[in-house]
């Protein structure tokens, strides 16, 4: 007595055949109707490239920011929000170089204004930029955070 196995083969997930055997349709044929009357064109999403856009609030949040980095990193603060936004920001973009600037002027004034105290001409100087240094940066963040791009005045253009 011969033996009869029940054995169905099942289809084969890796191939490029569909649930009847038929192939499938690349987009560039025409959609042909099966056995139904359906038509069959398989849909082909291309990946679109992901940009960041950043609301004004958000850019204008991040800008004050830059400004304020400097009261708790003063070189570091605006140089890290410059590396990480300068592709995507603007507003932070420029706001993060005008606070860098504005903080490796105040170095090279300093020293200069150091040198000066030698003479004693360089003291009210010292005393002076150190008022500047605290105020001009709140000045700069209430500016960015109304909308307004705020140059620093004495600063010099290194980046």
């Amino acid at each position: 007595m011969a033996e009869h196995s029940n054995h169905i083969e099942a289809p084969d997930p890796y191939s490029a055949s569909g649930p009847n055997g038929e192939h499938f349709r690349s987009q560039s044929h025409q959609t042909e109707a099966d056995d139904h009357g359906v038509g069959i064109s398989p849909t082909i999403i291309e990946p679109q490239p992901h940009r960041l856009q950043a609301s004004a609030s958000e850019d204008r949040l991040w800008a004050t920011i830059a400004h304020l980095s400097v009261f708790l990193a003063p070189i570091l603060g605006p140089l890290a929000l410059f590396l990480i936004f300068k592709d995507t920001h603007p507003r932070v973009d420029k706001a993060s170089r005008a606070a860098l600037n504005f903080e490796i002027s105040l170095i090279l004034w300093g020293i200069a204004f150091a040198l000066l105290a030698i003479v004693l001409i360089g003291i009210p100087l010292l005393i002076a930029l150190g008022v500047i240094s605290i105020v001009l940066p709140i000045v700069a963040a209430f500016r960015t955070n109304r909308g307004e791009d705020y140059t620093y005045p004495l600063s010099l253009k290194v980046f």
